[in-house]
């Protein structure tokens, strides 16, 4: 009887943390927004360096943008030869590989700013920005609809999951 309990308790555990798992990818998403509109700000009313830029706004931002922006900074400012892209994929896409666990295409998104972000003049890195920003609040906008149904489907299934292996076990 106590390792049925168990067995359910387990099934249960997984898919509660599962649906846990994707409200927290949501709320990254929103915070990338956040990180994405402050960077904007920052290259457009700054009126400083791209690197000055990311290093103001490593301090208004918090983990793992913090660090990542530092590091981004510190690199371009070091002119070691590297394209910009190259930075920044080293130092941003990189390490945010790991702290969204969805392949979103929101990495590979974020990859085209780097591309084109150090080469263009300021009103340009604005406006790529903004075009990012408005596909980002599309992923969120489909993302709103979504995520009560899949955290909703993912605790049901760890649940009936749970009673289906202890019914088997039995």
């Amino acid at each position: 009887m106590i390792a049925a309990l168990c067995v359910f308790l387990s099934c249960a555990g997984l898919g509660i943390m599962r649906a846990g798992r994707i409200k927290r990818e949501y709320r990254r998403l929103i915070y990338l927004k956040k990180v994405m509109i402050l960077l904007r700000g920052e290259i457009s009313y700054a009126g400083c360096g791209i690197a000055e830029s990311f290093s103001r706004l490593s301090k208004r931002v918090r983990e793992p943008y913090a660090i990542l922006f530092w590091n981004l900074s510190e690199k371009v400012e070091q002119q070691t030869g590297e394209t910009f892209h190259e930075i920044w994929r080293e130092e941003m896409i990189l390490p945010l590989g790991s702290y969204f666990t969805k392949k979103e295409p929101e990495l590979e998104r974020l990859d085209e700013i780097g591309e084109n972000l150090g080469y263009l003049d300021r009103k340009m890195q604005c406006n790529y920005i903004t075009l990012y920003l408005e596909q980002l609040q599309l992923t969120l906008d489909e993302r709103a609809k979504n995520v009560p149904g899949e955290c909703r489907l993912n605790s049901m299934l760890g649940i009936l999951g749970g009673i289906f292996l202890v019914i088997c076990l039995w």
